[in-house]
């Protein structure tokens, strides 16, 4: 048995140790992640069975009590800022009647109360900007920017070339991805009539009738496709069609991401507030994955760091991957040393 709240102590203590700095944020309503991976049913069924727009105020009161806690301990001093939710529109705020407007008004009043019981911390909402299959869409970024809540203390935001990238490109050609529906049907299609799918596919992968029986509930289905594919796949053929297929991909992907920073950095000057990209960029990988820590992936990284800074963002991430276990942090050490001490010296 592991205690979550001992665990975050030794986190902090370890950031003291090591001047470290923590961004806070929850994600208990992440489809695909903590409600999906709870081992008892009971406890999942606890926290879904609050109603939708009771769940933010059930959130804003576990980080109020989280946030006692770690500065009864002494560790204020070390969080950097304090996200509502993680990647909001797409977790906790599924399902809220009343559209962006009323998910606006639902963040505000938390973000309120918290900002009332810790004037001393940046408390911030957090989404990803939109990035439609032709990349770069102004009006979408306009509307995205529109329903930020009024009284965030920075703008926060993840940056991922989504639907213009090579990765989704590659799970349009496969017919199978993220929200993808009748997998029982699905998936034996593809099984019989799908080139593509049988070449990416281990010759020894799990049949799709076994492997559904570990899903406990259909909270997260929409990642259900990808989990199977990422988890019975031949990575190295993953790969071998990313790098193949990314050049058709490479100027939308990098157009979407100059014009989404530049929009993010304008917004940012105009309500003079810090600016933080704390996720993204290329795609998610499965692991194992070599076309992140390779030059593309990393050249990519080069050039996003490269227009975020000149923009005068306050903190960014480098990549989602880069953390211990993942091949950007085992490989390429030395070059993550130097992004992050660029990093420092420019903030």
């Amino acid at each position: 048995i592991v205690d979550a709240l001992d665990r975050i102590l030794e986190l902090f203590a370890l950031a003291r140790k090591y001047d470290v700095y923590v961004a806070l944020t929850s994600w208990e309503y992440q489809p695909g992640h903590t409600l999906g991976s709870l081992a008892d049913p009971a406890i999942r069924r606890e926290i879904l069975d609050i109603p939708v727009p009771d769940r933010f105020p059930y959130t804003g009161m576990q980080i109020d009590r989280l946030l006692q806690v770690l500065k009864s301990e002494g560790f204020a001093d070390r969080i950097a800022y304090v996200e509502f939710h993680n990647e909001i529109d797409y977790s906790i705020g599924r399902g809220l009647p009343g559209g962006r407007p009323a998910l606006k008004a639902a963040v505000e009043q938390q973000i309120a109360f918290l900002r009332a019981r810790h004037p001393d911390l940046l408390i911030t909402d957090d989404y990803s900007l939109p990035c439609p299959e032709q990349g770069f869409d102004a009006n979408m970024t306009a509307d995205f920017l529109d329903h930020l809540a009024d009284n965030t203390q920075l703008l926060d935001h993840h940056l991922y070339a989504w639907s213009a990238g090579v990765q989704v490109a590659l799970f349009r050609e496969l017919g199978l991805g993220i929200g993808s529906d009748d997998l029982d049907e699905l998936i034996p299609r593809l099984e019989r009539e799908g080139a593509l799918y049988r070449w990416l596919m281990k010759p020894d992968h799990t049949p799709w009738e076994e492997y559904k029986q570990h899903f406990g509930c259909d909270w997260f289905h929409q990642w259900w496709a990808p989990l199977y594919l990422y988890q019975n796949m031949d990575v190295d053929r993953w790969d071998y069609w990313l790098f193949t297929h990314y050049p058709q991909y490479e100027e939308r992907m990098r157009g979407f991401w100059r014009n989404a920073i530049a929009s993010m950095a304008r917004c940012a000057r105009q309500r003079n507030l810090p600016l933080v990209c704390d996720e993204g960029y290329i795609c998610w990988p499965p692991t194992h994955s070599a076309f992140e820590p390779s030059a593309v992936g990393r050249a990519n990284f080069d050039y996003i760091m490269d227009h975020m800074l000149a923009a005068g963002y306050w903190g960014f991430m480098v990549s989602t991957y880069a953390f211990p276990g993942q091949p950007l942090w085992e490989q390429q050490a030395p070059w993550l040393k130097r992004l992050h001490d660029r990093i420092l010296q420019a903030t």
